[in-house]
């Protein structure tokens, strides 16, 4: 938790959570996408988390309240 979290929100307790950290890759130009490298857990250009269907099927599972979910389209080679 951030000092400034800290500061913002002395009396609010957060839950116990985990980073998670994606290696993936994948690239949207244009929110088509043309390179991916497979992994269920990948970020775009701009940091936008981007997940495989087999993975969103197991967030669906959890709380996705602050979540905004798109589907993508592949671009056509």
């Amino acid at each position: 938790m951030s000092e400034f979290f800290q500061e913002m929100y002395p009396e609010r307790t957060l839950p116990e959570f985990v980073e998670l950290i994606s290696e993936g890759k994948v690239a949207l130009p244009d929110d088509l996408v043309t390179d991916w490298m497979g992994e269920d857990f990948c970020m775009d250009e701009i940091a936008r988390l981007i997940v495989s269907e087999r993975a969103l099927s197991v967030l669906k599972k959890h709380r996705l309240n602050h979540c905004d979910i798109e589907q993508l389209a592949w671009k056509e080679k």
